[in-house]
């Protein structure tokens, strides 16, 4: 048996490849490229029937972080060539980078200052409500008359600079009474 170990310079986990006597798996039963399986017992002995394959095992120190006792087996594979296990082993070494993110950083006052823009935005369409009411259908007409123009164009939706959002279509009411749920002609808002 030949074993090759590697201890993580902060001990957190270390790993071993060791060649072993091992048999490809057909396609359906393993990987789509065919696995490896090898016997517990005479896998290890390298004058034993089977290809040679490379096995890569992983221990990591639990979360207790004591020391004490066998570490965990968290990575178990069998390679059919070098190359492979050394990959599998570069991965595992690098998992931390490949799965972090740095957090976007915003400069002090940025997202301040788009808020006070997003409400000066509001505060004017309020101030002046622009509505065009002349295609209120008529059995609508009385409720177009109780939106309050100002309320509406301070509360339709925006885009993240404050304007409006252009494909925004806000229903209001429905046109008829009865349930809501219903379909129906509706008093709508488009931008």
């Amino acid at each position: 048996m030949l074993t090759l170990r590697h201890v993580a310079a902060d001990g957190s986990w270390d790993a071993s490849v060791t060649v072993v006597r091992a048999h490809r798996l057909p396609p359906p039963a393993g990987r789509p490229s065919g696995g490896y399986s090898r016997d517990p017992h005479s896998g290890y002995d390298l004058n034993s029937p089977g290809e040679l394959a490379y096995e890569v095992q992983v221990h990591e120190e639990d979360d207790g972080g004591s020391g004490h006792g066998p570490r965990p087996l968290v990575a178990f594979e069998l390679t059919g060539t070098p190359q492979a296990a050394a990959d599998m082993l570069t991965l595992w070494a690098g998992r931390g980078s490949l799965f972090a993110c740095a957090a976007p950083r915003e400069e002090p006052g940025v997202a301040a200052r788009q808020e006070k823009r997003r409400y000066d935005n509001r505060q004017a369409a309020a101030a002046a409500p622009d509505l065009d009411a002349t295609a209120v259908p008529t059995e609508a007409a009385d409720l177009a008359v109780s939106v309050d123009p100002a309320m509406l164009c301070w509360f339709f939706p925006r885009e993240r600079g404050g304007r409006y959002r252009r494909s925004a279509m806000v229903a209001l009411a429905p046109c008829r009474d009865g349930r809501p749920h219903l379909s129906g002609p509706w008093l709508t808002a488009p931008r």
